[in-house]
């Protein structure tokens, strides 16, 4: 929460340098905003934001928008039950905006909208055995499989959490060919189409 716009701003030859600038949305909305401004490369905004007021100042600089189930209701105004409900927030946050959105839409997985579709990605099968970090891996799996359209930047964030929540820790050995395997084992079992 110390964290400034003098801070940020000291960083921006690291921020214009970067291929993807993943801003957390804990931060303070200055903060959040200069490190946006200064990124070149894809913006990912990662949360809710810290006041609705500032929801389309936001949405305007970011490339990518991925909020976790109780998070996503706080980018609407509108009730949020179901999964249905989800995609359509999901569509909505993309006409402001964002060119790819992932919101967490409970039991069903995630709620993934984008310019010229939408859909909800199912969460991968896991044995939790401890959550830490689950949230976070999720976000670095959906910046990892963003090269592979949105559909598999989803499934390579559920991919990740799940090989996360399934470690003590959260700190698991996770690489791109761990995520593609479990993928594949996943639809080899019919349990997803291929990309």
């Amino acid at each position: 929460m110390l964290l400034t716009r003098a801070d940020v701003d000291a960083a921006a030859p690291v921020l214009r340098a970067a291929g993807v600038v993943v801003l957390q949305l804990q931060q303070p909305v200055e903060a959040i905003c200069a490190g946006a401004d200064h990124a070149r490369g894809t913006v990912v905004l990662d949360g809710a934001p810290p006041d609705p007021s500032v929801r389309r100042e936001l949405l305007a600089r970011a490339d990518v928008l991925r909020a976790d189930d109780r998070e996503a209701a706080l980018w609407t105004d509108a009730e949020v039950r179901s999964a249905g409900d989800t995609l359509r927030v999901a569509r909505e946050l993309v006409d402001a905006g964002p060119r790819l959105v992932v919101l967490g839409a409970g039991a069903a997985g995630n709620a993934v909208a984008w310019r010229d579709g939408a859909a909800v990605v199912p969460r991968l099968d896991a044995e939790p055995v401890d959550t830490t970090g689950g949230g976070d891996a999720f976000i670095a799996g959906l910046v990892a499989g963003l090269e592979h359209g949105p559909l598999e930047a989803a499934r390579w964030g559920s991919a990740a959490a799940a090989c996360t929540i399934e470690t003590l820790g959260g700190r698991p050995e996770i690489s791109p060919a761990t995520l593609r395997a479990r993928l594949e084992r996943r639809r080899a079992a019919g349990h997803e189409p291929e990309a």
